[in-house]
């Protein structure tokens, strides 16, 4: 039982649909303890200075929720990790996130993978190999806590032309990402957003090869935008990591994991945390 939804955007996302307060009134009518509101900051669009005025002006001077139903870590998705990273790490060292999710959704000098179309097979697996390498470098370069929705793109390649290809088409690469992850005490995340947008599975081998590796740590994110896709798909999550090997999954306090064991019991996690 997945108590924790760890990837969830407001209208303080620039895609968000719905204000923070139903998003966590919603989480709570799901049965769920706790809510990161990772929203979004793609600081390359500017250079980051309009962006971290943004987070400053709107996202800080809100009221915060009075009396919240669920817990709210303070958190945060940094999109394409590695362009702006001196701006990242201003706006991180500003305020106390307990969780940071880094991200890919584009690459450097394209359109992200959602815009564009897709041209032929062949484009779509030069584009995901071009990902992949980027992702790396990311990984091994960039400040966060867990790498969010590795297998982005593949939604969109199966969306648009039909091309179903998995993250275990590419062991070397996937593994090479895996390793940095479990080098710096990195979280995997596990995004069910992928069945969500007609991607036909979840990234489980992916999972299963992290704890074959030695990964420890896995966040389960559902990249809900609207109340009504929280912890969506979280049943399939937890089967996948079940299948995998992992008893428990991770939450984040001060930056720091704590596993939770998918049974659902928690200890020394309950009680109101806030903003």
């Amino acid at each position: 039982m997945i108590l924790t939804d760890s990837h969830t955007h407001s209208f303080f996302s620039h895609d968000g649909k719905a204000p923070r307060e139903d998003m966590a009134r919603a989480a709570r009518e799901k049965g769920l303890r706790r809510l990161y509101q990772t929203e979004h900051f793609d600081a390359y669009t500017d250079g980051g200075t309009k962006r971290i005025r943004y987070f400053e002006e709107t996202i800080f001077s809100a009221p915060p929720l009075k009396d919240p139903p669920v817990e709210l870590p303070l958190s945060i998705e940094l999109g394409e990790m590695g362009e702006a990273p001196e701006e990242s790490r201003e706006l991180l060292s500003r305020h106390p996130y307990e969780f940071v999710l880094g991200a890919l959704h584009h690459l450097r000098g394209e359109k992200g993978f959602l815009s564009r179309d897709y041209s032929s097979d062949g484009e779509c697996r030069l584009l995901f190999e071009r990902y992949l390498y980027e992702l790396l470098i990311a990984a091994e370069e960039t400040e966060y806590d867990s790498l969010a929705h590795m297998d982005y793109p593949l939604r969109y390649f199966y969306a648009k032309r039909g091309l179903l290809l998995r993250l275990e088409d590419y062991p070397e690469e996937v593994e090479a990402i895996l390793g940095v992850l479990i080098k710096r005490g990195k979280a995997l995340e596990l995004n069910t957003a992928a069945l969500r947008k007609g991607y036909p599975a979840l990234m489980t081998g992916t999972v299963k090869r992290f704890r074959e590796m030695g990964g420890k740590y896995v966040t389960v994110g559902s990249d809900a935008h609207a109340p009504v896709d929280l912890a969506a798909h979280f049943d399939e999550a937890e089967r996948s990591l079940r299948e995998a090997g992992f008893t428990h999954y991770a939450v984040y306090r001060k930056r720091k994991p704590v596993l939770i064991p998918l049974s659902g019991e928690e200890t020394g996690l309950t009680g109101p945390k806030t903003e």
